[in-house]
């Protein structure tokens, strides 16, 4: 179709009259608003589209949109029509996108629900949960998660099928819904497991939500014409009092859940009120299961990619420590990698951790991949009188070069320690590492103690990029990168979630880019799908 500058059509072929109700035609098409065929919801972005070329601020629109009255999605590529040097009007091309773009919807739909019950899966969780803990921080309030598992559920698969299992949960998980308060969000973790968050706890609340709970499970399960009494146990953890994290939480939650399968059955066991033997006998199988896992080698390397914000490419990667309890499933680093330097473990963890991260960066670079890999090093392993000594014959051992590895320090580290560390320090400079402060801002070191530092890059904390698009938090980012950049030390931003953050931290002049947008730490070969299907479009994309 052409259409002036007044966004009337000059001319369309056949194909617009299937795409616009019937009655229209009788209205005539020459000379008609193209606009008020358009979905009100989708005007004001298309004619703010077609504003640009007019003002020849670009010469390409794409905007997908609806037919108003229609239930079809349409998508229109429009470039700029020329007359005399001047731009007189527009041209255009529609294309029917309806199934595409339902298609789309499903796959952005399943990638944050989980496709059995529709509720919100595992990703949605760690996402919402991290959200409301940093906004909770700020306003005092208590956060409470409720760890739900169903009982018996096993037997009821192994005796009607999975078929009615299935229904089960379904059932389990729309009951849920409507029983629960407005507030709280429940979400499907794993099999006949869920999870609830309720923001804004306070001990009215809490009784409330206990007591939605227990009538829940009093009532039977109608599924396909069988009526069932299901009862689960579940485990509460509140934020902040339990733990800090979210993934300290939600293991605190399990813990009680735990307690309560074990102990009592159908009912809902708070974390704070568990026997003190139970929680200390929980923690005593940790530490002998994570003596012995480290003994055996049985500590995963995972690896979260660093992407340059100018290019979208990856080009290095975190190297980080996880474990899987065989018993517990997996768990969180805020929880076992205390309990290692508690231990005096942390060396042996951190051996392990760095040959295996070693072997996987000399099969990448074997394979044409040229990459930079960053370790963390703990006070202790730093400290050790052999440590710079065995990481430069890993370093040889692997074929690899000193300057592939970033050896990451947190900066309260640096700061208090800096006396004893800076020689040790210059030490692993000189030998050709590079030096990287992890969690940079929140350990208050000064100017002249970076100045005086021999490091090469600049992590900027999660806490502040997460804050960033509030005023104060977007300065305190933005004096951090330029901080770096008047050091001449390459800046890396960690936790970036959204397309938002990334362009500004780009704007900014931060120099790589890492977080859940790009990647969350996967296994050795998920990182190699990574990189083997990379998409620059994420930091290119309009």
């Amino acid at each position: 179709l052409e259409l002036d500058s007044a966004f009337r059509i000059r001319r369309v072929n056949e194909a617009w009259l299937r795409l616009v109700p019937l009655t229209d035609r009788d209205r005539g098409v020459i000379g008609y608003p193209f606009t008020e065929w358009i979905h009100s919801a989708d005007r004001d972005q298309l004619i703010e589209s077609l504003q640009e070329l007019l003002n020849g601020k670009t010469e390409r629109e794409t905007v997908r949109f609806r037919v108003e009255g229609q239930s079809i999605w349409l998508e229109g590529i429009f470039t700029q029509q020329w007359d005399g040097g001047k731009i007189s009007g527009i041209r255009g091309t529609l294309r029917d996108i309806t199934i595409d773009y339902q298609q789309e919807k499903r796959i952005e739909f399943l990638a944050y629900h989980d496709e059995l019950t529709g509720l919100p899966n595992k990703f949605s969780l760690v996402t919402d949960l991290n959200e409301l803990i940093e906004s909770s921080k700020n306003t005092q309030q208590r956060v409470a998660v409720i760890f739900l598992d169903l009982d018996g559920f096993n037997q009821i698969n192994d005796s009607l099928g999975h078929k009615i299992g299935d229904r089960i949960l379904q059932v389990f998980a729309e009951n849920m819904k409507r029983v629960i308060p407005e507030e709280c969000k429940i979400y499907r973790w794993a099999g006949d497991e869920f999870i609830i968050i309720m923001p804004e706890l306070d001990n009215l609340s809490s009784r409330s939500l206990l007591q939605y709970l227990k009538s829940a499970s009093s009532q039977p399960l109608e599924v396909d014409e069988i009526s069932l009494h299901m009862t689960f146990s579940g485990g509460m953890s509140i934020f902040p009092q339990d733990a800090q994290d979210y993934e300290t939480l939600i293991n605190q939650a399990q813990k009680a859940t735990k307690y309560s399968k074990r102990k009592l059955r159908n009912h809902v066991q708070i974390y704070a009120k568990m026997p003190s033997q139970d929680k200390n006998r929980e923690i005593l199988l940790i530490r002998n299961s994570l003596t012995q896992d480290i003994i055996a080698n049985k500590i995963d390397v995972f690896y979260q990619p660093k992407i340059d914000s100018i290019s979208g490419k990856i080009t290095g990667m975190e190297a980080l420590a996880r474990w899987n309890h065989e018993g517990s499933g997996p768990v969180s680093p805020n929880v076992f990698i205390p309990i290692a330097e508690q231990m005096g473990l942390i060396v042996g963890l951190g051996q392990q951790v760095m040959k295996k991260a070693f072997s996987f960066l000399q099969l990448l670079q074997g394979k044409g991949h040229v990459l930079n890999l960053a370790v963390n090093v703990s006070q202790r392993q730093l400290f050790s009188v052999t440590f710079v000594k065995e990481i430069i014959s890993l370093v040889k051992n692997h074929s690899l070069q000193c300057s592939d590895i970033t050896i990451e320090i947190t900066e309260s580290l640096s700061v208090f320690d800096g006396e004893n560390i800076l020689p040790r320090l210059e030490i692993l400079e000189e030998a050709g590492f590079k030096l990287s402060i992890d969690d940079f801002g929140t350990g208050y070191s000064s100017l002249s103690q970076l100045h005086a530092m021999p490091v090469h890059e600049l992590k900027i904390d999660l806490s502040f990029i997460r804050r960033m698009h509030t005023k104060e938090g977007g300065r305190l980012v933005q004096a951090i990168a330029n901080m770096a950049r008047a050091l001449e030390l390459k800046s890396v931003a960690e936790g970036v979630s959204d397309i938002e953050s990334a362009r500004a931290l780009k704007g900014l002049g931060v120099d790589e880019l890492q977080g859940y947008l790009f990647s969350k730490p996967v296994s050795e070969d998920a990182f190699i799908e990574l990189l083997e299907n990379q998409d620059t479009r994420i930091i290119h994309s309009n």
